[in-house]
């Protein structure tokens, strides 16, 4: 838009320098941390986006740090994200392929306590499905349920996942 203003404005500015600012450095660290991540860790990532409200940020943050190191001393936790909203990308480093599902229960057990979700902007999915009841209630699921049945009677999109009871 500046480029636009200043040639708007021709002859009327014979010399201009635009300085394009950290904008750019900052888009290259956001695209290239997935990467930076993965190669701190000796094992891929477990990669959770959860939520807590923006008061319970620092005492789960510290919940988990506590839990992870009583359970999984190896396993580093990586957490960053949207916090001004309370979305947490939490990263998980070091993980022993057999220990994967007790490590990722171990932190989503973490968030009802804080009143958060364990599903903060990428759903539940496959990977989250047996956990959805930490922070959905039966009536909640039910709801969800009705609403799917009424969308896609015949289960064709994703027909694995908020199974029926």
């Amino acid at each position: 838009m500046l480029f636009d203003v200043l040639e708007a404005a021709g002859p009327m500015v014979l010399d201009a320098a635009v300085e394009p600012g950290p904008a750019p450095r900052l888009r290259r660290y956001r695209e290239g941390h997935t990467e930076s991540v993965s190669a701190e860790s000796s094992t891929p990532p477990v990669k959770l986006d959860l939520s807590t409200p923006l008061r319970e940020i620092e005492p789960f943050l510290v919940a988990l740090g506590e839990a992870l190191a009583e359970s999984a001393p190896a396993v580093r936790a990586m957490c960053f994200g949207h916090l001004g909203d309370g979305n947490i990308h939490v990263n998980l480093l070091d993980i022993a392929d057999d220990d994967r599902d007790a490590v990722t229960d171990t932190v989503l057990r973490r968030v009802a306590p804080h009143d958060g979700s364990i599903s903060a902007e990428h759903g539940i999915g496959r990977a989250k499905a047996r956990w959805i009841g930490l922070g959905r209630s039966d009536v909640d699921l039910d709801i969800m349920r009705s609403i799917r049945a009424a969308l896609d009677p015949a289960r064709l999109l994703n027909p694995h996942i908020l199974p029926a009871k």
